[in-house]
């Protein structure tokens, strides 16, 4: 064991820096925990909002974005602890956050149903959406121009980047959970979900049909009447 959070609230979200060298932790308090095999004496790193939910490195490691019920992004410099922008980007809880590849855009979910895109270097808005009526819970970058959406109204939604650059639209819906889909992860053309209906599954956007395979069921073993062909 490297290092030990003495005092730490409930985590909500724990995650690597680039490099591996270091990772973030937050939860439901105002503090942002760095952990690193290098100990240092550093002050703590504190937000103004006391119910942190996400927490996500920019791909090139000189930044560390925070957000959580107060609708505000912070960006830290992980390496000094200094805080560089507090953004006031959405009107309800911020319940995840991930950057598009190689890049400084920063892409958020609400509670209000919102997805956007703020460049952390300009300090810019690129696009705001509303993309449901229901919550958001979690959110994954799939490529440069597509990212998965999903929480409250069991429907991951696929956004796709217009061809302005700046723009949202829907292009695509994936059904398959009967509840709210807790969190998501994007690999190599597929979409991973997790759902209150303690299933996990797995979408493959590459076939020309989308379908969904279950590789895991709830402690019940239950299984619904009519089960999509997995490809």
């Amino acid at each position: 064991m490297l290092q030990e959070i003495g005092s730490a609230p409930a985590l909500a979200c724990v995650n690597f820096s680039p490099s591996g060298h270091q990772m973030v932790a937050v939860g439901f308090d105002k503090e942002v925990f760095l952990i690193s095999s290098q100990v240092t004496n550093n002050e703590r790193l504190m937000c103004d909002c006391n119910d942190l939910r996400c927490c996500v490195y920019r791909p090139d490691g000189t930044a560390l974005a925070i957000a959580g019920r107060d609708g505000h992004v912070h960006l830290f410099n992980p390496n000094t602890g200094k805080m560089v922008a507090d953004q006031d980007l959405h009107q309800r809880r911020v319940r995840d956050l991930a950057f598009m590849p190689d890049s400084d855009v920063l892409v958020s979910v609400d509670e209000d149903g919102v997805i956007m895109r703020w460049d952390t270097r300009t300090h810019e808005v690129l696009s705001q959406q509303k993309i449901t009526s229901g919550r958001l819970f979690s959110l994954a970058i799939v490529d440069n121009h597509r990212i998965a959406a999903a929480g409250s109204d069991d429907v991951i939604h696929l956004v796709d980047l217009a061809d302005d650059g700046r723009s949202l639209f829907v292009s695509g819906q994936l059904r398959g959970h009967v509840g709210s889909v807790a969190t998501l992860a994007a690999v190599d053309g597929m979409v991973f979900s997790g759902g209150f209906d303690a299933t996990l599954r797995r979408w493959d956007l590459n076939q020309n049909a989308i379908a969904d395979s279950k590789i895991a069921l709830g402690n019940d073993g239950s299984t619904p009447t009519s089960e999509p062909t997995p490809r």
